[in-house]
């Protein structure tokens, strides 16, 4: 993320260190959700791994939209 000093108000830049710990937790978050829930698929293969597969990337996929509609909103401000 480029944060430019001189053009940010003191209101923006107060939100932005307010939301860090969240976008950090979100960041683990998608990490753990990779290691633990679709990392161990590939090793064992179970039978539905089609469905399962489109499922969870499902949920990823919805957890990046919410990322990125709630980054909208910040630019928006």
């Amino acid at each position: 993320m480029k944060l430019f000093i001189d053009e940010i108000t003191a209101k923006e830049l107060f939100a932005i260190l307010v939301m860090l710990p969240k976008l950090l937790l979100d960041a683990v978050k998608e990490e753990l959700f990779w290691w633990f829930v679709l990392y161990p698929y590939e090793i064992t293969y179970p039978f539905n791994w089609q469905k399962v597969c489109r499922k969870e990337l499902a949920k990823s996929l919805k957890r990046r939209e919410h990322y990125y509609r709630h980054q909208r909103k910040v630019q928006d401000k």
